[in-house]
């Protein structure tokens, strides 16, 4: 254990080695493309063995500079210094100043505590999985984690329900389930939905708005609150404690001065996104509109932190700047600098990546109607993301399904796959390793094997609801183009 990090570091060498002398250039695969594949597959195996958040990161930035393929200046300016990375970066800020202040923690406070749901048990699961949904939207996903295994912690000791209950495993499932689709179906403080973004744009010359993808997105989290509800139903757990809780001795926790500053700041926030790209979608741009969309979401976001840093009230900043620095997992950023990278070398026709891809799977696909391809697309992405980090699934989706349904004239289907892979991509919650939210929840509250024959039933269903959501997402970009 004491040489493990060597152990896997010479095991990386050795396969990025042959790879680069025995891996021929053919097939569509070009030398360039070998060297592309001998530093990043390496790279790959280190995150799987010693997890995303690790040196391989930084690694693979010095080692691909090494490559001539890109230069230093090309390097950073594609990672740390891209947009996405900017936009990740300060949405974290943001999202520290939110919990911070207590804003999520009263907004989920209010869904549960809504008097309709009083002795109707399942309605009150829905508002509270709702409320993960929905407060989901706008924060990064471990910190939704951490706050939702709090509070249901919180609810059930109340409740008198502990764990091993079914009660207090289907709502610690639940969130888990939330968790999972909240990843995706908002590109606000999120990195993938940001990743997959830039590699449309480096890859397919496709520029998608992040209204376009909440048009997509929030669909799809309604969605996938009814196959919670499903999965909750089919799990059948002993209600019995909600029939009869009295919500009255459940306090909410009052909302400050500072809180409802950073709630405003939020709403200001997803109004500044919206507003102008719907006005633009729908031809009814203008200069302002214009103006805003030009100077992109990263700056208005981080001109918001600033605000909100120099706001004081009683003596306090609304957003500590210095604590919320404290708290940024470095090590994950770096993880989420070099996937944002990656999409450009393995895309580049000068590589072959893509076009070596499609000729190995082309066989498969060419006896598959269109929607067919998707299908088998998004079911291999449901497998690996239950095994490897989602950040590398989507990419690798994202590599498969431009091989295969990508055409000169980008097609709304192929498009509408960008959003469907990524979503199937998301879906990791069969085992602790799954995602870092994940670990949160198993083990400490709940036991993977017990949950496994009805993980695998969401999981089924979540496929069928990704697929039924394709025609969806093809009408958006059939209506945006």
């Amino acid at each position: 254990m004491k040489n493990r990090d060597l152990f896997h570091a010479a095991i990386a060498v050795a396969v990025g080695l042959l790879i680069g002398f025995f891996l021929p250039a053919q097939n569509g695969l070009t030398q360039e493309g070998v060297i592309v594949l001998a530093v990043f597959v390496p790279t790959l195996y280190l995150w799987i063995a010693l997890g995303p958040a690790s040196w391989a990161s930084i690694a693979f930035l010095a080692v691909f500079i090494m490559t001539g393929i890109r230069t230093p200046a090309q390097v950073w300016a594609g990672s740390l210094g891209h947009p996405a990375f900017m936009l990740v970066l300060v949405f974290m800020l943001f999202d520290n100043c939110l919990r911070e202040t207590g804003a999520i923690k009263s907004m989920s406070d209010w869904f549960i505590t809504r008097k309709f749901t009083r002795g109707r048990p399942y309605l009150f699961l829905f508002m509270f999985f709702a409320s993960n949904l929905v407060i989901g939207l706008f924060m990064q996903n471990v910190a939704l984690a951490i706050m939702y295994v709090a509070l249901t912690h919180k609810l059930c000791t109340s409740l008198g329900v502990k764990k091993g209950d079914s009660l207090y495993t289907i709502m610690m499932l639940g969130t888990v389930w939330g968790n999972a689709v909240n990843h995706i179906a908002s590109p606000i403080a999120k990195s993938i939905p940001n990743i997959i973004i830039g590699f449309a744009d480096t890859n397919l010359g496709v520029t998608i708005t992040y209204t376009e993808w909440l048009m997509a997105g929030i669909p799809f989290a309604a969605v996938m609150l009814g196959v919670i509800m499903i999965a909750v139903r089919l799990y059948n757990p002993d209600v019995s404690a909600l029939q009869n809780f009295d919500f009255d001795s459940f306090k909410r926790t009052p909302l400050s001065l500072r809180g409802k500053i950073a709630l405003l700041a939020m709403a200001m926030l997803f109004a500044i996104i919206v507003v102008p790209e719907t006005m633009y979608i729908f031809g009814l741009g203008n200069a302002v509109t214009n103006f805003m969309m030009d100077v992109s979401v990263t700056a208005w976001a981080a001109v918001l932190v600033v605000v909100l840093c120099l706001i004081r009230v009683d003596e306090k900043p609304v957003l500590n700047f210095a604590n919320a620095t404290k708290e940024l997992p470095v090590a994950l950023l770096l993880f989420i600098a070099v996937v944002i990278f990656v999409g450009a070398p393995i895309g580049a026709e000068s590589a072959g990546i893509i076009a070596w891809v499609g000729n190995i799977f082309a066989p498969v696909a060419e006896h598959l109607p269109t929607i067919g391809v998707v299908a088998l697309l998004c079911l291999i992405a449901i497998i690996l993301t239950n095994f490897l980090a989602s950040t590398v699934v989507a990419t690798v989706i994202f590599v498969m399904g431009t091989a295969l349904l990508a055409t000169p004239q980008i097609s709304p289907m192929s498009m509408a796959f960008v959003m469907t892979g990524s979503f199937a991509a998301c879906m990791g919650v069969l085992i602790p390793a799954s995602t870092a939210s994940t670990a949160l929840y198993y083990g400490e509250h709940i036991k993977a094997r017990d949950c496994l024959k009805i993980n695998a039933m969401y999981l089924a269903m979540t496929l069928l609801a990704i697929i039924a959501m394709t025609p969806l997402v093809q009408a958006i970009f059939r209506g945006t183009a």
